[in-house]
């Protein structure tokens, strides 16, 4: 005997990829705050599909010579403090430039005049909150993963 398909459609599987995941962002974050059962710290760093979006979209920086540099998101824990934000404005340089939104720094980098490096900031040294550093074309393509 042959049943009838079903009237409700089938999750694709990117919707079932998307279910599986918001179904594991409370244990990880459990996780993550539990240092006893990982032995170490991990931070989680969660933000909405919506915010996700909003972070790809920015454009920070309106000088034209910034164009063509890196530009990488550094995703904070916590909002920083103005103490904290003050200090980081002072890296500015030639080939660093900084924008603080929300719990997020914008961090543009040039290469060093005449070498192919890229210049090197103390940040574990100088803010007071976990954070992790992503480039901004990881964060658009997750942007445009989930329309």
């Amino acid at each position: 005997m042959r049943l009838a398909p079903s009237a409700s459609r089938r999750a694709t599987s990117r919707e079932r990829s998307a279910a599986r995941a918001a179904n594991r962002l409370p244990r990880l974050a459990q996780a993550a705050s539990n240092q006893k059962l990982l032995g170490y710290k991990a931070p989680v760093f969660i933000r909405t599909l919506a915010e996700l979006k909003e972070i790809a979209a920015l454009e920070p920086f309106e000088n034209s010579d910034i164009h063509g540099a890196d530009l990488n998101i550094i995703f904070l824990a916590d909002h920083l403090d103005q103490r904290s934000k003050a200090k980081l404005l002072t890296l500015r340089t030639g080939t660093d430039g900084f924008h603080v939104r929300g719990r997020e720094i914008y961090w543009w980098r040039h290469k060093k005049p005449g070498t192919l490096l890229y210049s090197t900031v103390p940040l574990e040294k100088l803010l007071p909150v976990s954070f992790t550093i992503r480039s901004t074309n990881t964060i658009r393509k997750l942007a445009a993963k989930w329309p």
